[in-house]
């Protein structure tokens, strides 16, 4: 009976002790340092260059980039955040806040180059419409204007020309 006693208490210490000592080691493991949270600040400053000249091509192209912007202005805030709690050594915060405004950001290059893609084939297909539907239109309106002129010269042949008093 004694053993079980002194048994359960080691359990009962163990199952007290054994979180707090892991709590305490996964705090000090999982702690940002200065130069993770500096590294991830620029990381994520870096990919908003990136996605922000990305958008500006698409829309230089003519791409409505209208829901990009507010993914890119959502990432910025984020940013902005984690830039004020590395400034105040709040160091997992930003990291944190860095890594959300780069998440924010996965695809976005992608998605704005496949509407810089699309922008430009719209742009070359009203370009092409534009030009050759002009020149048949215009080439059909000399042959149509000269086919009524051949079929009234026609009618006024026949009727013996024209008429002077």
């Amino acid at each position: 009976m004694l053993k079980m006693r002194v048994g359960r208490r080691f359990v009962f210490l163990g199952v007290l002790v054994l979180p707090l000592l892991l709590a305490g080691f996964s705090s000090v493991a999982l702690a940002a340092t200065e130069s993770d949270a500096r590294l991830s600040v620029e990381a994520a400053g870096n990919k908003i260059v990136e996605c922000y000249e990305a958008a500006a091509n698409a829309s230089g192209a003519g791409a409505n980039v209208t829901g990009l912007l507010g993914s890119l202005n959502e990432a910025g805030d984020l940013l902005s955040r984690a830039s004020l709690a590395y400034n105040m050594s709040d160091f997992e915060s930003a990291v944190v806040l860095a890594n959300r405004s780069r998440s924010k950001l996965s695809g976005f290059v992608v998605e704005a180059e496949g509407l810089r893609e699309a922008a430009v084939r719209d742009g070359y297909w009203s370009f092409v419409v534009n030009v050759v539907g002009s020149g048949v239109g215009a080439v059909a309106m000399v042959c149509g204007g000269l086919a009524v002129w051949f079929v009234l010269k026609r009618r006024l042949n026949r009727a013996g020309g024209l008429v002077h008093e």
